[in-house]
């Protein structure tokens, strides 16, 4: 996916009107709609847990009626393999077999 992100929507309005790394975070509260829109959001990323609490379902159902896409972001941890970009740069000890289980 390429994508940027353009703005962090907290449920918590203590945050509203702050920045994590220079994004800005506005609380997903009464104008949850003019916001998307002001910010031209396309997609939502969700991330944390599995279950969503009730407001932030309320979150999610307001980007789908503002036919917004709503995608869960997830992470992978996984030991480096000769091809990747990274190894690149140095040589990669072996790793035992059974030593690491993503």
């Amino acid at each position: 996916m390429d994508a940027c992100p353009v703005l962090i929507l907290d449920t918590d309005w203590a945050s509203d009107h702050t920045r994590i790394d220079g994004i800005p975070v506005r609380y997903a509260g009464r104008n949850l709609a003019g916001i998307l829109r002001q910010y031209k959001v396309e997609i939502l990323m969700l991330s944390g847990a599995d279950s969503l609490a009730a407001r932030e379902q309320e979150v999610v159902a307001a980007c789908v009626r503002e036919g917004l896409a709503v995608a869960r972001f997830e992470m992978a941890v996984r030991p480096l393999r000769p091809g990747d970009r990274a190894a690149a740069a140095a040589p990669l000890p072996a790793v035992a077999p059974g030593a690491f289980h993503p």
